[in-house]
């Protein structure tokens, strides 16, 4: 997790959501940060203040520059080179690992450092969970995007998810199940397979190439097995990953999809469906906005070495995903509906759904740097007390101390020098 930015506001501070610094950072080639600390892989900690919707940098902290090295002063700077939002969280905060995030934010939009326009937003989380279908458990980026979309390494997925389909074939004790593209299965197939699960079969795979060692266990057909068996994978891996299958043995008719062969690619058919039909879902309408250009895995070209040797290369494509617009229409009323907010389409930001005077009301402190916070005081019924000696009641000097907690002196003192108990009252409000 990284250290955000700290901001100054109204006397108070806060965490930033955005690097002003970095624009300005970018025009001075002959300023290099040294490493800081592993919090501040840019290289610095920034302090800022906001102030008359003015943004200035107060500060900077790092191993070799500082607010004077860089502008040639310890005063505050105006960050004029600054266009563009700036998010300053406020109210509870939820902390993960990775990240922080509020219950709200001061949005601002700056032109030259000086603020244009102030909003109160909500952060909406990405990672919506699934709690029914086929796909429980997974997130909504998970189903829109896919695993091609979001590895670092596409080499190693692939090789992952191909190891996983080789050992479900091979395995007695696989008890999961997998998604393979849809391809031709014949009885001759089917023999094949139940063949290879009563030998030993040993590969190498890596990210280019598989190599079966033959065994030289030629079957009924007199074909040898693990050809035969080279050739079903071949056929796999060349079919269409646009229509996938879910295959399982028999003797594990319920299991799990094995993760490695899951959501390969995205599936952004079933938000449809969702969106569509179940009551309760929906999904953040910034996702899906904009069509959406991302990567899918068609098929894999294959070159044969040999009989039971191949190289294997993925074909991927671009391709553009987009939602009709009457699904987008049916999503922002239900999402907006669920979260009590409205999404500002042209700043793709959520904004609280309050009207003006709710939204001063409850957030003016923020939104106006001249607004007084209003602290309600707790009303409270005077207690009136009844002095009179007795064992349930308080006597009058007890009165007298309680009241005036000693600043009127001593209680025999008071009434010799001609005070009056019925005149405490009257003192004790001032």
């Amino acid at each position: 997790m990284q250290a955000s930015e700290i901001i100054s506001y109204r006397g108070e501070q806060y965490c930033l959501f955005a690097n002003p610094l970095y624009s300005y950072l970018v025009t001075r080639n002959d300023i290099s940060f040294d490493l800081y600390t592993t919090a501040h892989w840019r290289g610095y900690q920034g302090y800022w203040k906001l102030e008359d919707d003015k943004l200035y940098l107060t500060d900077v902290e790092s191993v070799n520059h500082s607010i004077q090295t860089i502008f040639q002063t310890s005063d505050p700077v105006l960050a004029e080179w600054f266009t563009g939002t700036i998010e300053i969280g406020f109210g509870e905060a939820t902390h993960t690992e990775w990240n922080i995030t509020y219950e709200n934010y001061l949005w601002l939009k700056l032109d030259n450092g000086i603020v244009s326009d102030k909003k109160i937003i909500k952060q909406i989380d990405n990672n919506y969970i699934f709690d029914f279908g086929k796909y429980k458990g997974k997130t909504i980026l998970d189903v829109v995007k896919g695993k091609i979309n979001t590895t670092f390494n596409r080499e190693h997925l692939f090789k992952e998810y191909f190891a996983e389909v080789i050992n479900f074939f091979i395995n007695k004790e696989y008890n999961k199940r997998i998604n393979i593209p849809y391809f031709n299965i014949t009885e001759d197939t089917k023999t094949t397979l139940n063949d290879i699960k009563t030998t030993t079969v040993k590969y190498l795979l890596t990210t280019n190439f598989i190599a079966i060692e033959k065994h030289f266990y030629v079957n009924s057909t007199g074909e040898e097995e693990t050809e035969k068996f080279s050739q079903i994978l071949e056929d796999i891996l060349t079919s269409d990953f646009n229509l996938l299958r879910t295959i399982f043995k028999k003797e594990f008719p319920v299991g799990d999809i094995e993760e490695r062969t899951f959501l390969i690619n995205g599936d952004i058919s079933y938000i449809e469906w969702a969106i569509k039909k179940i009551e309760n879902f929906s999904i953040p309408p910034h996702i899906i906005v904009k069509d959406i250009t991302q990567k899918f895995l068609r098929k894999f070209e294959i070159k044969r070495l040999n009989s039971t040797i191949f190289e294997y290369k993925p074909v991927i494509e671009e391709i553009i995903i987009k939602l009709n617009d009457e699904t987008k229409k049916v999503n922002l009323e239900k999402f907006q509906n669920k979260f009590e907010v409205i999404y500002d389409f042209e700043n793709d930001i959520y904004i609280e759904n309050l009207s003006e005077e709710e939204l001063y009301n409850k957030f003016g402190y923020y939104l106006d740097e001249n607004s007084q916070l209003i602290v309600e005081e707790e009303e409270y019924e005077e207690e009136e007390f009844d002095y009179q000696d007795n064992d349930n009641q308080y006597s009058e000097q007890d009165y007298f101390d309680a009241m005036t907690d000693g600043q009127l002196g001593d209680y025999d003192e008071f009434i010799d020098n001609g005070g009056d108990i019925d005149d405490i009252d009257t003192w004790a409000r001032g």
